[in-house]
């Protein structure tokens, strides 16, 4: 038994994403959080939709809260691709992380959701212009890909998990877009290389446009046909969470790709810029309430600061 989540519909999303909606349980030396809004695509999208249309493809379980759906749908976030499947439960993840924030452990994780599960993309999704495969499993992400009508732009996102685990799909999923992010262990277990340098351009000899490479509070290596650039991070006084930096990251990224008439390195570096200011919001609420706060002056005030900073940098 399973149905959409088929409100109203929206605006046709213009940026269609693949990924997990979750509820997170949280520890961490500034405090905890259970059962809370979690998940690669509700943090991208939580994001992206401050810059144009956005769909979620996911399954969620009987249980998940419709007050999450109801707040992806005021912030314009179309959920009709989201299917709720009313014999299983959520998607669940407990973690802790270490007392610098660095390193999580896995608590537990509780899969059950995507047993038997394959995203279908609504009919009339498939012609947005861009997607981006979320973090999760890389069998999902060539699914969406293959309901796809011709994007003009695909960026994925992987993580240790499925490199361990189905790195033939992974590496299938690479071929297929025009760029990666993903972090530096990830990019390191992928490649076999430790230097990040190295690293991208293997990445990137198997198709894709671009790299990048997250190193958290140590930004970010931009790696295309321009050569590397290294962006980094929005400096804060008060990290709480780093949970959905990097989706929150790719969020900014993709919104600002979407919608830009071109597709250089020059907008590359721009939309790393929007991606770095989203994910530092990510990070300061134990799960995406600062996030969800967030309006665009506050996003257009930290990202001037931020290129301010750059600038007087290179003077």
């Amino acid at each position: 038994p399973a149905r959409h989540e088929d409100p109203p519909p929206l605006m046709p999303p213009r940026l269609v994403t693949v990924g997990t909606v979750a509820l997170d349980t949280l520890i961490t030396t500034r405090g905890s959080a259970e059962e809370v809004l979690g998940g690669s695509a509700s943090y991208f999208s939580l994001a992206a939709a401050h810059s144009l249309p956005v769909g979620i493809i996911a399954a969620i379980g009987s249980d998940f809260p419709v007050r999450h759906l109801a707040a992806f749908r005021r912030r314009g976030i179309a959920t009709e691709g989201i299917l709720r499947r009313m014999d299983r439960t959520s998607f669940r993840w407990k973690g802790r992380y270490s007392q610098d924030l660095a390193t999580r452990e896995t608590l537990d994780v509780q899969l059950g959701i995507f047993e038997g599960y394959s995203p279908e993309v609504p009919e009339g999704w498939r012609e947005a212009p861009a997607v981006f495969l979320a973090n999760g499993d890389p069998g999902h992400q060539l699914a969406v890909l293959s309901q796809m009508r011709r994007p003009r732009l695909i960026v994925c996102d992987t993580m240790n998990l499925w490199i361990g685990n189905m790195r033939k799909q992974v590496e299938k999923v690479f071929r297929r877009v025009h760029g990666v992010t993903l972090n530096d262990e990830e990019a390191r277990q992928f490649t076999g290389e430790h230097n990040l340098l190295r690293a991208a351009r293997r990445i990137r000899s198997l198709g894709p446009a671009f790299v990048i490479i997250k190193k958290g509070e140590h930004g970010c290596l931009v790696h295309d046909a321009l050569g590397a650039t290294f962006v980094p991070a929005y400096p804060l006084e008060d990290v709480r969470d780093p949970t959905g930096a990097g989706d929150s990251f790719a969020g900014g990224l993709m919104g600002f790709l979407a919608r830009s008439t071109r597709l250089d390195s020059r907008s590359l570096r721009r939309g790393v810029l929007e991606g770095t200011v989203w994910g530092s919001f990510a990070v300061e609420s134990m799960g995406p309430r600062r996030l969800l706060a967030t309006s665009l002056e506050n996003f257009r005030l930290r990202h001037s600061i931020l290129r301010s900073m750059l600038r007087n940098a290179t003077n």
